[in-house]
């Protein structure tokens, strides 16, 4: 599979693997990462963990799942976004000067909204980022073949 800049094939949906480490997951067509059409479902064996992605063993096809489908879109297009961007709009409607004006505030604490926006945006990606890769099983003990 391969995705660049968040545009092509990528899997979602990955189920926690299994006393083997397998795991089903549905491969996605994808834009920002966001899944938009889902492809086919698969039963895998993650291998290996190689910097930014993920190498597995494709072990069988298996019937598409309309519930995880429809959890994945949710998470997708709601949840995840809703966490990164709701703070983030928030903490920087809170250092302009309209909001300001309403609630006077020391000139500072604009900029410390703005930065603390920033800082804010860049934990949630590193933390979905490090969610992502714990649940492809970077840490664990799966034995290797």
């Amino acid at each position: 599979m391969f995705r660049f800049n968040g545009i092509g094939l990528g899997f979602a949906g990955v189920s926690t693997p299994d006393r083997e480490g397998n795991c089903t997951a549905t491969k996605w067509f994808t834009i920002s990462y966001l899944p938009v059409i889902p492809l086919s479902r698969h039963k895998i064996k993650p291998i290996e963990f190689k910097g930014n992605s993920m190498s597995y063993q494709i072990l069988s096809n298996e019937n598409m799942d309309l519930r995880e489908i429809l959890t994945t879109y949710f998470y997708g297009w709601i949840i995840f976004p809703a966490l990164i961007l709701i703070p983030f709009g928030l903490l920087i409607f809170m250092g302009t000067p309209e909001f300001n004006a309403i609630f006077p505030m020391p000139k500072w604490t604009q900029f410390a909204f703005v930065a603390l926006a920033i800082v804010w945006l860049a934990i949630s990606v590193w933390k979905l980022k490090k969610w992502d890769q714990d649940r492809w099983g970077q840490k664990s003990s799966h034995p290797r073949p």
